[in-house]
């Protein structure tokens, strides 16, 4: 009887909500959404009315236009593909970053879903889940669906259909310190993996800084954080380990990740690498000169300018380079990314896949990047954008490259964020409280396969 008064609370509550966007949509003012339209231009060319395709409003429901940086990006695609579509006009509905996946929820459950949306690639699972959203591979053309890089189009598959497209991708690669590394007598950096713990330890040897702050060789996540984990699976693969096999299935507990931790608890014990440091501190280390080697995304470039006394001229001092992998100079690493997703109950999913194939295609790309900058492509054909060959654009080249071998984040099961807290913890156990290796990693392995219901 209990169990039942909640359900009914939860419904009643949903309901209420639901209720709450309807008006939105009918233009009452409500503080929690703010809501851009798109109309199509004056001056845009007209046809026929015996072939004018009737007039089509698709709403799309994001973050980027939310935020003051995006905003006049997200407007700018948006009145674009309008010139280009003219019976075609875009509603935008922002909502804030950290609460759009639940609104999304809320309102697909209450028949209210829009027509598409903006997503964080590890939340389609959860839309996906509630079985709202519309598979894209019969409303993408199959051009545009051959054209996403591979790596990146894996993420996007449950079981077997393609549930989303992947948009802006920022892969992970390698940030090293040139002056800390010539003062450690190295003038290249690491081509292997085993070179780059070489170069690390050797670095971090120096001890201080003129300034009398603690050098770091590597910097290496490990605060009890999702994000820690998921980038914690660099040191994973490297060392020969994984997360899940081809079928979905948990191998954690193996040889290859029992070494990778073994190899953190080293790192972090020895000060090679700061303790118990989440990634933003670990971006203010690298800025201020501390650390040596740093894995990032292409937003560390302006993270850095920003956060060193140096400005822009700390450009400088550090260049950027493909994690190096056991015997080659591209290791595995991954992307993380934003994704958009159509609903089913759209009434004009023929426009929606139009709209989608423009937003991640050549056209919108341009668009985004003349208007906000440094977006990176996920699709083969808009890396062949001037943009990225432009002088003033060189540092986005070894991201674009790594973009063809970069792996999806395998975030298609819900429980993959809470797995990454729990490698994360696991990380702390080895390196904090000095347990042995073999022993965390089979009890994560045990944890996390819980989880997964394996």
């Amino acid at each position: 009887m209990r169990k039942f008064k909640k359900i009914a609370s939860l419904l009643t509550a949903m309901f209420l909500v639901s209720s709450v966007f309807t008006g939105c949509s009918q233009k009452e003012s409500k503080p929690t959404q703010t809501t851009t339209k798109t109309e199509a231009k004056k001056d845009a060319p007209t046809q026929t009315a015996d072939k004018a395709p009737d007039p089509i409003k698709l709403t799309f429901v994001n973050w980027g236009s939310a935020e003051d940086s995006t905003k006049p990006a997200f407007d700018a695609m948006c009145d674009k593909f309008t010139e280009l579509n003219p019976h075609i006009t875009i509603e935008q509905v922002a909502y804030p970053y950290n609460s759009i996946k639940d609104q999304l929820l809320i309102m697909s459950s209450g028949g209210n879903a829009p027509d598409l949306a903006q997503l964080k690639a590890e939340w389609v699972v959860s839309l996906n889940n509630a079985n709202v959203l519309e598979p894209l591979d019969d409303i993408l053309p199959k051009a545009a669906i051959d054209d996403y890089f591979p790596g990146l189009l894996a993420g996007t598959k449950y079981d077997g259909k393609m549930m989303s497209a992947p948009w802006a991708p920022s892969p992970i690669v390698l940030y090293y310190n040139k002056t800390l590394m010539q003062q450690a007598g190295y003038t290249e950096p690491p081509k292997t993996w085993a070179e780059l713990i070489e170069q690390a330890e050797k670095i971090a040897a120096l001890g201080k800084d003129e300034n009398g702050n603690k050098v770091y060789g590597l910097g290496l996540s490990s605060k009890k954080l999702p994000g820690a984990g998921y980038f914690f699976l660099v040191n994973m693969w490297q060392n020969g380990g994984e997360l899940l096999d081809d079928a979905g299935k948990i191998m954690l507990d193996s040889p290859g990740n029992v070494a990778a931790f073994t190899e953190g608890q080293k790192l972090i014990k020895s000060g090679v690498s700061p303790e118990g440091l989440e990634i933003k501190e670990l971006r203010n280390l690298f800025a201020q000169g501390q650390v040596a080697f740093h894995f990032d995304m292409e937003a560390g470039v302006s993270v850095f300018e920003k956060g060193s006394p140096k400005g822009k001229d700390f450009a400088k001092e550090y260049g950027i380079t493909f994690i190096p992998g056991v015997d080659n100079a591209q290791g595995e690493t991954f992307a993380v990314e934003h994704h958009l997703i159509a609903f089913k109950d759209s009434k004009n999913k023929e426009a929606v896949g139009q709209f989608i194939d423009f937003l991640t295609g050549p056209e919108g790309m341009k668009v985004y990047n003349e208007n906000n900058g440094n977006k990176l492509p996920a699709r083969n054909s808009v890396g062949a954008l001037e943009f990225y060959t432009q002088e003033e654009n060189a540092v986005l080249k070894p991201f674009v490259e790594a973009l063809s071998f970069a792996r999806a984040l395998p975030a298609a099961n819900e429980a993959f964020i809470m797995a990454c807290e729990d490698i994360a913890e696991a990380l702390q156990r080895v390196s904090m409280n000095n347990e042995d290796s073999d022993k965390v990693v089979k009890e994560l392995d045990q944890k996390v396969k819980e989880k997964y219901k394996q």
